[in-house]
């Protein structure tokens, strides 16, 4: 019995390291990466894209291209995916290296799920007031 405790305790913390690495690695921006490179992490709307690279743009109107080798990762919530099917107009999350020229070589790429519309009745624009 004490074996099968002590084993269990150790696949508990292999997850629970494994699981943080990666949380870490790609989800908190700002911390240090556990890999010996700085990732830089970029949000926005795919507008274009080739063979080679992409371009999204930002909340803030700006415009970034992204570059991408064989080794870039593609995800969409969390099955692995084929840059073929990465679309213009999706909404990305993008994990990359800056290179000493300012580019940005992607390590991950993920599609995030659409954002749901706006609906006519939780704007208050969209209230009246009716007088009697």
């Amino acid at each position: 019995m004490s074996v099968l405790r002590i084993a269990l305790v150790l696949l508990a913390i292999v997850v629970a390291v494994f699981g943080f690495a990666i949380v870490r690695r790609f989800f908190i921006p700002g911390t240090t990466p556990l890999l010996s490179e700085e990732r830089t992490a970029v949000f926005g709307t795919l507008i274009e894209k080739t063979a080679e690279a992409f371009s999204i743009e930002l909340q803030d109107g700006s415009v970034r291209t992204i570059y991408i080798s064989t080794s870039t990762n593609f995800l969409a919530a969390p099955v692995p995916l084929a840059y073929d099917g990465v679309v213009v107009g999706a909404q990305v999350g993008v994990s990359a290296i800056e290179g000493a020229n300012g580019s940005l070589d992607a390590r991950s790429v993920q599609v995030l799920p659409p954002r749901p519309a706006p609906s006519a009745t939780s704007s208050p624009a969209a209230t009246t007031t009716v007088q009697q």
